[in-house]
């Protein structure tokens, strides 16, 4: 038996076990930067169940702890799909050869957002910058150019380092969160970046780093 067989014999066997166990969710492949779940990026629905990295399904999922392990047949979907339940969106991201499927929950879901470039002419001093009618102007819609990724569901969780707010009666630290995306957002994060949540808080890029999980961002909250 060689290798690729083993394998559809493994998640055929997750297959039957989500027979058993599993609820259905809908399997949806991102296909563009907007909506990722929209019903034109749906492929199916299949039964799907989902422990805390415990085979036995004893132990439960913890604080800070967003890794799922999937049990479906995962032989028609790939790292980068959602699988949406009727309590929870996961995205997978890792179907490593002979291994379990990596699932991420997602907790949030975001905007990207990229203020302008700065002018490139300057005043009588050598600096420019963008003024803030044009950043917020920005931060409320897409770029002409349709750079901007909108209503992708994520995992956002507290995690980095903070930063010093002032020294201001009730003033807070700016705190630090972790952001996970699956790797098949279709363009690259980089730092000084905007997640906007659907909670309507914002999140300042620090470092983004593609891995074969996806995309591992720094962030920190920006308080308006």
């Amino acid at each position: 038996m060689d290798a690729a067989t083993l394998q559809d014999r493994i998640y055929r066997g997750y297959g039957k076990a989500a027979v058993r166990l599993g609820v259905l969710h809908d399997v949806f492949r991102p296909s563009g930067v907007l909506d990722p779940l929209a019903s034109v990026s749906k492929l199916l629905a299949i039964l799907a169940s989902f422990n805390a990295e415990d085979w036995k399904y004893i132990k439960p999922s913890k604080y800070g702890k967003p890794f799922w392990y999937g049990l479906f047949d995962a032989t028609p979907t790939r790292p980068g799909d959602y699988l949406v339940g009727p309590a929870v969106t996961y995205f997978i991201a890792a179907q490593q050869l002979h291994l379990t499927v990596l699932c991420v929950e997602c907790n949030r879901s975001v905007a990207l957002l990229r203020a302008p470039a700065p002018a490139s002419s300057t005043g009588a001093q050598p600096y420019g910058g963008v003024c803030a009618a044009d950043s917020d102007a920005a931060l409320g819609s897409l770029n002409p150019d349709g750079s901007l990724a909108t209503g992708w569901p994520c995992s956002i969780l507290l995690g980095g380092r903070q930063e010093h707010g002032t020294d201001l009666p009730m003033a807070v630290n700016n705190a630090g969160f972790q952001v996970l995306l699956p790797p098949s957002v279709p363009l690259v994060i980089r730092a000084s970046d905007v997640f906007l949540d659907d909670l309507g808080r914002r999140y300042i890029v620090e470092a983004a780093e593609l891995t074969d999980l996806g995309w591992r961002i720094n962030s920190r909250e920006a308080h308006v």
